[in-house]
Formats: C-alpha cells, sequence, structure tokens
C-alpha cells in the first residue's frame, strides 16, 4: 500500500511539474522544478531504495553523495560567476 502511495505522490508532482510549466513564471521556474524534483528523489531514495531502513553505513554513503553532488554544483556555480 506504501508504494501505491508514494507512486500517487510522483504522479501528482509530475503533473505540477507539467502544469507549471505552462505558465511563465520568469524567474521562479527553474527553483520551483528543481524543488519538485529534489522532492521526487526523496521520494525514490526513501521508499524506493529503502534508505528508511537501511543501516547507518548506507545513510552515511548517501549523505556522502549529496554532499558531494552539492560540492560539485558549488564549483561550477563559482565558475560560471567568474568568467565574463
Amino acid at each position: 500500500m506504501t508504494y501505491w502511495i508514494v507512486w500517487a505522490g510522483l504522479m501528482g508532482l509530475l503533473l505540477l511539474t507539467v502544469l507549471l510549466n505552462q505558465f511563465a513564471l520568469g524567474i521562479w521556474g527553474t527553483p520551483l522544478a528543481l524543488l519538485i524534483a529534489g522532492l521526487k528523489s526523496v521520494l525514490v531514495a526513501t521508499f524506493y531504495m529503502h534508505l528508511r531502513h537501511s543501516p547507518g553505513l548506507i545513510g552515511l554513503a548517501a549523505g556522502a553523495a549529496l554532499l558531494w553532488i552539492a560540492l560539485m554544483f558549488l564549483l561550477s556555480w563559482a565558475d560560471f560567476l567568474s568568467r565574463s
């Protein structure tokens, strides 16, 4: 039953993404899309990848991966802003 609820939540977020794409949101379009994508990834990682009930070492590895991705985005953004 839990998987069906999570699936329905993912479909709802997908529908929200498609509907928000129909409007001209200007500067808020990308942050909203990234927020929705982040919520979808949390749902998938928590329930479908079973991170909710996994041992601490698996959670530590997932956290390290998220930290690494955040660092790569930060460094890429810094490089982008430093160019003229």
